[in-house]
């Protein structure tokens, strides 16, 4: 999960040219085994296909298993570990859905919306950087896709786009345990400081578990 260059993996993106019947008896048993979990039926299903379906995706692995095991962590528990580590920024993350084409005008240049699994941090940021219905207080940005942690970032600022009032961060840098990246171009910008370790310590040792019917994408983790 801190990996900064490029993947080669070819993206998804959403489909519907068609529909897929599947029998009322497994849509049942994935919504059981999704709701146990804290999941939703689409982000179940999801997350299953994409451990059990080749090429089978190890990071899908890895996240059905804490799952499983109720190896994660709720944004109060987060809360309480970057309080334990003293940090005193505001951290929020992100949720993000399916990896799509981007097709609105923007006031920043991207080609997608949301993530895959398998993303690197550099292919993360153009998603996670904005547009947001959010204040312009959080310094921190973890990026989630199905609650597994992609990515962290650091921002100096945000600024407001006037068509549609929300934010997105014009810069950023990508938090690694060591080091301080440039967000758009993975050059080096810097040692990580110990509030930047606490963080992605705190952050990446479980993933996130929030309500199912939660439709917000913004989660807050720290400092409200």
């Amino acid at each position: 999960m801190t990996g900064v260059e490029s993947s080669t993996f070819v993206p998804r993106v959403e489909s519907s040219s068609g529909r897929l019947a599947i029998p009322a008896d497994l849509v049942q048993r994935i919504e059981h085994w999704s709701a146990t979990y804290g999941l939703s039926r689409e982000e179940g299903a999801e997350l299953v296909l994409r451990g059990s379906v080749e090429p089978v995706e190890e990071a899908a692995l890895t996240l059905r298993a804490a799952y499983e095991a109720r190896d994660v962590q709720t944004p109060e528990q987060v809360s309480a570990g970057l309080s334990a580590a003293e940090v005193d920024v505001p951290v929020v993350g992100m949720r993000l859905g399916p990896r799509r084409p981007a097709t609105e005008t923007e006031p920043f240049t991207r080609d997608h919306l949301g993530a895959d699994l398998l993303d690197d941090a550099l292919e993360v940021w153009p998603a996670v950087r904005g547009l947001w219905r959010m204040s312009a207080r959080p310094r921190v940005i973890v990026a989630y896709r199905l609650g597994y942690p992609l990515a962290v970032y650091r921002v100096a600022g945000w600024e407001q786009d006037p068509t549609t009032n929300r934010r997105w961060a014009p810069a950023g840098q990508i938090l690694t345990d060591t080091r301080r990246l440039d967000a758009s171009t993975g050059a080096d910008s810097g040692e990580a400081t110990a509030a930047d370790h606490s963080i992605v310590r705190v952050v990446r040792s479980r993933p996130l578990v929030t309500p199912p019917a939660a439709a917000n994408p913004i989660v807050w983790l720290h400092g409200r």
